[in-house]
């Protein structure tokens, strides 16, 4: 078991040193000129397990700009309103 310990924090080292080195080559990049992209879609609900045949609405948060194409996110949608989307696209372009 000590091993299997072992490998979950050093794969947990690694992802945070990854993330840490996105964040850093992104926060240097010219955020005047980027453009934010969204596309909605309905899939199945993987999370689900009670019910395999359920379906959620998810929504993909992109931003390109000039040789940059990042995804900020892929969240699930509580509602299907309007408000639902815009406020998960502004908490995404506030990270």
């Amino acid at each position: 078991m000590m091993v299997l310990y072992h490998i979950h924090r050093k794969r947990s080292q690694h992802r945070s040193q990854i993330t840490s080195s996105i964040h850093a080559n992104f926060s240097l990049v010219d955020k005047q000129q980027l453009i934010v992209h969204w596309d909605r879609k309905i899939m199945a609900d993987t999370t689900n397990k009670e019910d395999p045949k359920s379906k959620v609405d998810r929504l993909a948060v992109i931003v390109t700009g000039r040789e940059l194409e990042k995804i900020l996110g892929i969240v699930k949608l509580p509602s299907g309103t309007g408000k639902a989307p815009a406020s998960a696209t502004h908490q995404l372009l506030e990270l």
